[in-house]
Formats: structure tokens, C-alpha cells, sequence
């Protein structure tokens, strides 16, 4: 499926993890595992200085950790400490995304550390969410791009996995059935997608997401095509 501009700024504005709040309030997020917060802590001509925190809430420790950061439309990163940060900007939004670094991805349970961003521009306070590899084991089900369009059923207690391309960025899940337990790569990290969700309630939830590249975000822009994935996903009880 190709797509228009606008219906693609649209789905990236979904896969932003929530809409921006105001203000210098800390905005939480939390997935299966892990939880990040956001905040401003100073704020100055044309620029300010954001710090996120990252907490492992699973009961096994963590070894590495992924964050991804919104920033306002407008907003760009001129610095970054304590994570290799690659950043997306469209005209709505800038997509961080934050990777630990070497002396920083271990994380016993309860365990925090904080990451700090240089941004320019203004806007509201950022959004946050991370994942952990606090998840074990092979997932019960695990979805490819051959798998686009598809209705899954799947029982609760069981995991599910998501393996795409490198071009397909971090996917969106909506509905309350299936919790994001783990994300690695997918755009702009060159590396393949992989991610865990777990099941947690009788209900259904879609998950969809959407391939991106580099030069789609420069000027003149590339003509390259965008793709959408998208699985509709039934979570049943275990005798369903």
C-alpha cells in the first residue's frame, strides 16, 4: 500500500507515544518493563534542557535499554549525554530516539539512570516511553511483513512478536489487549525490527506501523514510497 503525505504525517503523529503536555510538568509513560519520564529543567532564549529518566520496572534486572522522545514540530537536538540519540523531524514533530550507552544499559529492578538533550526551539514538554530487554524467552507468535492485513488470534498469558525490516519504523499498539514489553531497531537505526508485546487482557488491539527513510525527511525530497503494516490482533482466554 502506497500513502499520501498526509495520511503518512498522520500515522507518524499515532506512533508518537502520547499528545505533548504543557508546561515544564514532568509527562510519564510506561511499557511492560519499563517506565520513562520527561522533563525541562531550564529554559532560555530560543532553547531549553531536557532531562529523561529511565526505571526498570520489571523484577529481573535489564541490560540494555531503548527510549523514544517527542519534541514539538520545530524542535531540533544540538547535544546529547548519556545516550547515542538519531532523531526524525517532520512538520508536526521530532522523533528522538535514545540508546544507552555502554555504562549505562544495566538496570536492576527498580533501578533508574537519566539521559539529558540540548534542544532548540520551543514547545511544550516532551513525551517519553522506553523498553527494556527485561522480556526472556522465544515469543508464543511472531509476525512478519507477510502478515500485513491479517486478523492473529492469540491466547492470554502468550506473547506476541513483531519482525520487520530495518525500513519499518517502531510500531503503534491501540486497544488495551496487548502491552509493548520490548522494541530493537526498525528506522532509523538500521537495524531490523523486532519487538515483544504481552498479552494482557481478554480484548482486541491493532498494531501498525510504517516504513521511513532518511531522504523523505530532506529537501528536495526522495520519491521513495511508504508502506503500512497493520494486524488486527484478538487476545482470547485460554480455554477460547
Amino acid at each position: 500500500m502506497t500513502l499520501g503525505l498526509s495520511t503518512i504525517v498522520g500515522l507518524l503523529t499515532m506512533l508518537a507515544t502520547s499528545a505533548i503536555a504543557g508546561g515544564t510538568a514532568v509527562a510519564a509513560a510506561q511499557s511492560a518493563g519499563c517506565a520513562a519520564t520527561a522533563r525541562v529543567d531550564a529554559e532560555y532564549a530560543g532553547g531549553s534542557i531536557v532531562t529523561v529518566t529511565i526505571t526498570n520496572t520489571a523484577a529481573t534486572s535489564a541490560t540494555r535499554w531503548t527510549a523514544n522522545v517527542t519534541l514539538a514540530g520545530g524542535q531540533s537536538v544540538t547535544s546529547a549525554w548519556n545516550a547515542v540519540i538519531a532523531t526524525t523531524r517532520t512538520t508536526s514533530a521530532t522523533y528522538v530516539t535514545a540508546v544507552n550507552e555502554a555504562y549505562n544499559g544495566q538496570l536492576a529492578p527498580g533501578a533508574s539512570t537519566t539521559f539529558g538533550m540540548q534542544v532548540t526551539g520551543t514547545g511544550p514538554t516532551p513525551t517519553a516511553n522506553c523498553t527494556n530487554d527485561t522480556i526472556t524467552g522465544e515469543p508464543s507468535v511472531t509476525l512478519t511483513e507477510a502478515d500485513n492485513g491479517k486478523t492473529i488470534t492469540v491466547r492470554v498469558g502468550q506473547t506476541l512478536g513483531l519482525s520487520l525490516p530495518a525500513a519499518y519504523r517502531p510500531a503503534a499498539v491501540s486497544g488495551p489487549a496487548l502491552v509493548k514489553a520490548l522494541t530493537r531497531g526498525g528506522y532509523p537505526t538500521d537495524q531490523p525490527l523486532f519487538e515483544v508485546y504481552r498479552t494482557g487482557t481478554v480484548g482486541s488491539a491493532d498494531v501498525s506501523t510504517v516504513t521511513d527513510y532518511a531522504c523523505l525527511h530532506t529537501t528536495p525530497r526522495c520519491a521513495l514510497p511508504q508502506k503500512l503494516w497493520q494486524v488486527h490482533v484478538d487476545v482470547v482466554g485460554i480455554g477460547g
